[in-house]
């Protein structure tokens, strides 16, 4: 088994997630939520949206989907209207079982860095994986609150840039700064050597500066600025 280079790992960290995320059966789901709701994955039928429930429109807010969202009904963002078909017993994961570190959907979903993103779908949008503070919802964007419909997170979401679901506003830890900053702590980390000319202590030259920025309401605004832009992808501003 070669070591992946970075573009396979990529490669095979989308295709492991299609793995992860495939579902069986068939079942009818409810929006739960009081507005629109974006899909954390399309629907077979490649819906990504739900609307609100509308008690004047018989079926509105619903769709039909696999099992994969029933995780959505446990978090109460969906409710199970009807199982129409259950789903099959779970399989091995092929990509997890050849390379056993990323045979848990945690590892699959692992990034690094960190960033500003802002919401650029019409309703709320649900993401594929918690944010390190817990954030699981983005609201739209609403032009009368500044700072809305944004947050931070690492790299994993910049597939959701690619695909125009979220945008890049701004870089605030990249990821070499980020593999910077733990080599910097290994170093920092070793205990002092005892020589006889006395004791040596491990110290770090040039430390990453630190500047601030302000980046939108809520926000941490002490950020690394990145000097270096993003491979593919582009940084929009407000």
């Amino acid at each position: 088994m070669h070591k992946m280079s970075r573009i396979e790992q990529r490669m095979f960290k989308r295709q492991h997630l299609e793995e992860v995320q495939a579902g069986s059966g068939l079942y009818i789901y409810e929006n739960n939520t009081k507005g629109g709701l974006m899909l954390p994955r399309a629907t077979k039928s490649g819906r990504t949206a739900v609307e609100a429930v509308n008690p004047k429109v018989p079926g509105s807010g619903q769709f039909q989907g696999d099992s994969y969202y029933l995780s959505m009904v446990r978090d109460n963002f969906l409710r199970l209207v009807k199982v129409l078909e259950p789903a099959s017993q779970p399989t091995q994961q092929s990509l997890g079982s050849e390379y056993p570190e990323y045979k848990s959907v945690e590892k699959t979903q692992e990034g690094k860095g960190l960033f500003l993103y802002e919401n650029n779908t019409a309703g709320t949008l649900m993401l594929p994986k918690q944010t390190k503070s817990g954030l699981k919802l983005v609201s739209a964007v609403n032009p009368k609150v500044p700072g809305s419909g944004r947050f931070q997170g690492d790299n994993y979401f910049m597939s959701m840039v690619r695909d125009n679901t979220l945008r890049l506003i701004s870089v605030l830890r990249s990821v070499e700064q980020e593999e910077a900053m733990s080599q910097e702590k290994l170093i920092l980390d070793q205990p002092a050597t005892i020589t006889p000319q006395g004791t040596v202590e491990h110290v770090v030259q040039n430390p990453q500066q630190v500047v601030s920025e302000v980046v939108g309401a809520g926000q941490n605004p002490d950020v690394l600025l990145n000097e270096n832009p993003m491979d593919d992808v582009e940084i929009l501003g407000d």
